[in-house]
């Protein structure tokens, strides 16, 4: 159930309770379909309109509540439900604050501090949901320290915490924190047993977090590992790899999200919505930073080369195909290959080169980017040169002028036109042709300076 939904039936219990119609409840304020669509969910009211129904229904609007003054993973609602919940806005920022501040420690090894950070937390008067998540996170925090039986404890409160305000995502993701408790502490079967239900959750779709999916597959991996069941052990760690394939993969791992925001929004819980939306986000940019890396290794790699560092030209080189292939970067792929086969050229490694322009090839095709096949063109007539196939590279130079120049004559990249008919001169003064090399440097004199090739 959405959060809508189940303050929906809160409120259709209360008016059952008190033996009112939809229209009593409406009265002269609300229209009968607006109470009916509240407690089917389809709507979420403002805080106002919940004030006024609280007031009718006498039911207290924190109860009301319980589980809409916090987000999903400790975030507090802000904004439009400024104002919800036990506590006040100031309150409500120090526990966000505290939760935030707790996960950086952890994140940055400091777990000592993650925990403390946590624990001056249950002193103080919070929600139903606050309580749950700061259980969570304690949780998390015990299990990194190896302290399998506070963890337990505090995984299995929260987990009776997280029933309570109907939270599925949260009650799985305790519910996952206490089966790992109870496996560090070698009780094997009933870690099971919560892993399993995790697994069921997912299989059923009541939490679609990536993420989590991959835990749980690795903890029932885990788990029947140390049970010695290998067989099954492997069934549920090739699971895990083939999940893994995506989520460690941030541009896939963000569109993964960008869809369960979707899909919140579309049930109207705004908290979660917001919450993948962030984390699709990010997701984006670490896969832009990660594409950016690998551009920059290529163009260290050429350096590298250039400056006759060989070993470093190769090791840097094979980093940016290695992180373009991660992240599916296809541009980024062909742009390695083509300076790997360079480079082999420069080796006198020319098997090597052609398996590496040949994929750069295939790659630069299905891109079906003119600028892409031109230059990949340009590093294959260099390989067939040097494979002593000169008709071949000729055709190769031939065929890469015609993909950068464009249909009709009309130039797609001037400066790596420019280029190619200069390496194509200078091929053809290898070849003894210096007449028409001339004429053909002639041709990158007028592209560079602009004029018709």
């Amino acid at each position: 159930m959405t959060p809508a939904q189940r303050l929906g039936m809160r409120l259709r219990q209360a008016r059952l309770r008190h033996n009112m119609t939809q229209s009593e409840v409406a009265q002269n304020q609300f229209s009968v379909s607006y109470i009916s669509a509240v407690e089917r969910g389809q709507i979420r009211p403002s805080l106002g309109a919940l004030e006024r129904l609280s007031e009718r229904l006498q039911v207290p609007l924190a109860e009301l509540l319980q589980d809409r003054d916090s987000a999903t993973f400790g975030l507090t609602e802000r904004g439009r439900d400024a104002g919800y919940g036990s506590y006040g806005d100031r309150q409500r920022d120090e526990v966000e604050t505290r939760l935030r501040e707790g996960l950086l420690f952890l994140q940055q090894g400091q777990l000592a501090e993650a925990v403390t950070a946590w624990q001056t937390l249950l002193g103080r008067t919070l929600s139903l949901h606050d309580q749950a998540t700061v259980r969570w996170r304690l949780a998390q925090g015990y299990l990194a320290l190896e302290r399998g039986e506070d963890a337990r404890r505090e995984a299995q409160e929260g987990v009776g915490l997280a029933e309570r305000t109907g939270d599925v995502e949260l009650r799985e993701h305790l519910r996952e924190a206490l089966g790992a408790a109870l496996l560090r502490l070698r009780k094997y079967h009933l870690a099971l047993d919560h892993f399993r239900a995790c697994a069921e959750a997912v299989e059923q779709g009541l939490i679609r977090e990536p993420v989590f999916h991959l835990t749980v597959l690795f903890d029932l991996g885990a788990v029947y590992g140390d049970m010695g069941d290998t067989a099954t052990a492997l069934t549920f760690l090739r699971q895990a790899r083939d999940v893994a394939a995506d989520v460690t993969r941030p541009q896939r791992l963000g569109q993964q999200y960008q869809q369960l925001s979707a899909a919140y929004a579309h049930q109207q819980d705004t908290t979660r919505a917001r919450y993948y939306g962030q984390r699709s986000l990010g997701a984006y940019e670490s896969a832009e930073t990660l594409r950016l890396t690998g551009h920059l290794y290529t163009r260290l790699g050429r350096a590298q080369a250039q400056q006759g560092q060989t070993a470093e030209a190769l090791a840097t080189l094979q980093a940016a195909l290695d992180l373009a292939d991660e992240q599916q970067d296809r541009r980024g792929a062909a742009e390695a290959q083509r300076s790997l086969a360079a480079l082999y050229v420069g080796l006198g490694q020319i098997d090597q080169a052609a398996r590496a322009i040949q994929q750069a090839h295939a790659v630069a095709a299905e891109i079906a980017d003119p600028v892409e096949q031109g230059e990949t063109l340009l590093v294959l007539a260099q390989v067939q040169e040097a494979r002593k196939a000169p008709g071949e590279a000729e055709q190769s130079y031939d065929q890469a002028i015609a993909c950068l120049s464009g249909p009709e004559g009309q130039v797609v990249a001037p400066q790596q036109l420019g280029d190619a008919y200069a390496q194509f001169s200078a091929f053809l003064e290898r070849r003894g042709q210096s007449k028409r090399a001339l004429e053909v440097l002639k041709q990158a004199w007028r592209v560079r300076e602009g004029a018709p090739a």
